[in-house]
């Protein structure tokens, strides 16, 4: 996998949310809308630094551009970012929280032997 694929999986990771994933009818989430999430590594061969837009509706990512991952994991209610992104036997993992129009975290994939950190902010 390329570096700047393995970028854009990293950056999704910030708000990565199950397209298929329902809400049990709940109203808009909290997190919806645009956000630019910057992926920065701090260890290993992916991208320096990469930036992408993405939209996020009822919780769920809408819009991830090119659609390059499987992903799982949910925002919770208080911010809380859990995600897996699956690409193939890439693997990648990130943590974090959003408050309001931003968020920060850190995430790893063991299988491309990258770490670093993601800081996202609301458009």
């Amino acid at each position: 996998m390329s570096g700047r694929l393995i970028t854009a999986l990293i950056i999704m990771s910030g708000l990565a949310i199950p397209a298929h994933a329902q809400r049990g009818g709940q109203g808009p989430g909290k997190f919806d809308g645009r956000w630019s999430v910057l992926v920065i590594t701090e260890k290993g061969p992916c991208d320096q630094a990469y930036r992408w837009n993405i939209g996020v509706a009822g919780g769920h990512i809408t819009d991830l551009e090119d659609n390059v991952a499987s992903a799982s994991g949910r925002i919770e209610p208080s911010g809380r970012v859990s995600v897996r992104l699956v690409r193939g036997s890439d693997v990648l993992t990130a943590v974090g929280a959003i408050r309001q129009e931003a968020g920060r975290g850190t995430w790893q994939s063991p299988s491309r032997q990258c770490s670093g950190r993601w800081e996202a902010e609301k458009r």
